[in-house]
């Protein structure tokens, strides 16, 4: 969430003083992309340990390790002072990044359901 809501919100950041919107773009200031990574960190870290806890299988953990590099890549991508580079990271982890995490659940059912 927090990742998803800095990036976004880097988009009017300049603006946002004047009009007395606070987000977390304006708190975490020029520590932004650190702390992208460390919260997309402890989002990877808790969506493992869940897998673990729940005993998935080998596609749950391919699944989640090709979204954590999808997102440590957009993450190190994105131009956080420009809005349009912004936007285009946002939107794009809408359907990628879930959609990675999803094909990994998808994969990891499937094999488990049936015998190959």
């Amino acid at each position: 969430m927090y990742i998803s809501d800095t990036v976004y919100a880097s988009q009017d950041k300049k603006d946002d003083p004047k009009a007395g919107v606070k987000s977390t773009a304006l708190l975490f200031g020029r520590y932004a992309r650190l702390m992208l990574h460390i919260f997309g960190t402890l989002m990877m870290a808790c969506l493992a340990a869940a897998g673990l806890m729940n005993k998935q299988g080998t596609w749950f953990f391919v699944g989640t390790g090709s979204a954590a590099s999808h997102l440590f890549y957009q993450t190190l991508r994105v131009d956080l002072d420009d809005p349009k580079s912004c936007l285009r990271c946002f939107e794009s982890n809408a359907w990628q990044f879930g959609g990675i995490v999803w094909a990994g659940l998808f994969l990891d059912y499937i094999t488990s359901v049936h015998v190959w």
